[in-house]
């Protein structure tokens, strides 16, 4: 499968090293690899002390074996004063000395934007890309008054102070939207900044509507804008949640359509 879609593929032991290369020597097939040094984020990857000896390991592979580049994985890029960043450049540079690639790459977004990338010739952008790219959106599917001293959701942990005009969104926790922002955060409809009121449900939350607003049922609420557009980022939607926005993004469930554009 790997050879047949072109895939590139991670490389980090001498006995995975063997058994790719043995299978592209027995089938004549190019695969394409990069090897990972581990160089302080204790996951995946060849121990930097050890890089060399894999290395060396790899560069005795057939040429079936494209070695194609070298990387690693910052630990603490979200910090860039973290001590652990230099000691991971240091140990990253003294393997990639010994590496013949044309590709080597350390940072993520948080890397991109924290330090000097110019020792490595490509990036792996993630949150960055939802940052500017990425909108999820619900419809609207009640709009309704309520009186002062209304109550609204479970646990009612709202309640209306005078008469309210409230949306009811339709998206819920069963959708992947966490239930750490109810009474947080807000949507926005038709250009309007709607508050979110009472406790999301599983298919639905409540906003709270100004009383003279355009909004009608079946428009849109946009719960998560892109960067430098009106509303709430991915961002700024994890710092209300206390919850890391890369793990927001992987809630959202098959409920809820995907719809890529060009």
């Amino acid at each position: 499968i790997i050879s047949s879609l072109d895939v590139t593929i991670t490389i980090y032991e001498k006995s995975t090293i063997d058994l790719v290369d043995n299978y592209a020597t027995k089938n004549n097939k190019k695969i394409k690899t990069h090897l990972k040094i581990d160089t302080g984020l204790s996951r995946l990857g060849t121990q930097w002390t050890d890089a060399k000896a894999t290395m060396d390991r790899w560069h005795q592979t057939s040429s079936n074996i494209i070695k194609e580049g070298i990387y690693s994985h910052y630990a603490n890029s979200d910090q860039k004063e973290h001590p652990l960043n230099q000691l991971q450049l240091n140990r990253f540079d003294e393997s990639k000395a010994n590496a013949n690639t044309q590709l080597s790459h350390l940072s993520n977004s948080d890397g991109l934007t924290h330090f000097n990338t110019s020792q490595c010739n490509v990036v792996r952008i993630g949150l960055s890309v939802y940052d500017n790219s990425f909108t999820l959106s619900a419809p609207v599917r009640l709009i309704k008054t309520i009186e002062s001293g209304t109550s609204v959701s479970y646990g009612s942990k709202f309640t209306a102070s005078e008469p309210t005009k409230i949306g009811v969104i339709g998206m819920g926790y069963a959708d992947g939207l966490s239930t750490h922002l109810s009474n947080k955060g807000y949507v926005i409809i038709n250009g309007y900044n709607c508050p979110i009121i009472g406790q999301i449900c599983m298919c639905m939350f409540m906003v709270k509507l100004p009383q003279n607003s355009a909004i009608n049922v079946n428009d849109m609420a946009t719960i998560i804008s892109p960067d430098n557009t009106p509303g709430m980022t991915i961002k700024e939607m994890g710092k209300l949640t206390q919850q890391n926005p890369r793990e927001i993004m992987t809630h959202f469930s098959e409920r809820v359509t995907r719809i890529y554009l060009n």
